[in-house]
């Protein structure tokens, strides 16, 4: 139960990535750039999410009621609040970001752009969400980033 706990948590251990290729390289950094990538994974999802608002939009309510419990089970298992390792909660946080946005690179690189810098920034609300126990602390404040994010893209699209 925990290793699919753990393939979901960190999408399907693409977090693994950044540590096992500075490895390769001789750094001794174990981990970084975590984030951005559960945050690409994000990205390629809301390419080939359907383009009906709906189905998508219940996509992506569902699977961040399921990854409230997922991330919260990832971090007792990982033994640390928000470990970067989990990266479900930049998956649906850019998934959202790109929610009803028109489907053109502009759109989602700014999209990917404006989600990171919120994600990194934490700036309120996120930063207090990010404060919320277990998996919910874990997943809204991506939320949050995902929302101010999309709200942010439309003004520029």
């Amino acid at each position: 139960m925990n290793q699919a706990i753990l393939f979901f948590a960190t999408g399907a251990y693409l977090s693994y990535l950044p540590g096992w290729a500075l490895s390769k390289v001789g750094r001794v950094q174990k981990r970084g750039g975590e984030g951005f990538l559960g945050s690409l994974e994000g990205l390629f999802l809301s390419l080939i999410m359907p383009k009906n608002a709906r189905i998508f939009l219940m996509v992506i309510v569902l699977a961040s009621l399921i990854a409230f419990w997922v991330c919260g089970q990832a971090e007792k298992i990982l033994g640390r609040h928000d470990d970067g390792r989990i990266i479900l909660d930049e998956i649906l946080g850019m998934m959202l970001a790109a929610f009803l946005l028109p489907h053109t690179v502009k759109a989602y690189l700014l999209a990917l752009v404006l989600f990171r810098v919120f994600d990194m920034f934490k700036v309120f609300p996120c930063n207090w969400f990010e404060k919320l126990p277990g998996g919910y602390g874990v997943v809204f404040d991506d939320l949050c980033a995902g929302v101010m994010a999309n709200l942010a893209a439309h003004l520029f699209v």
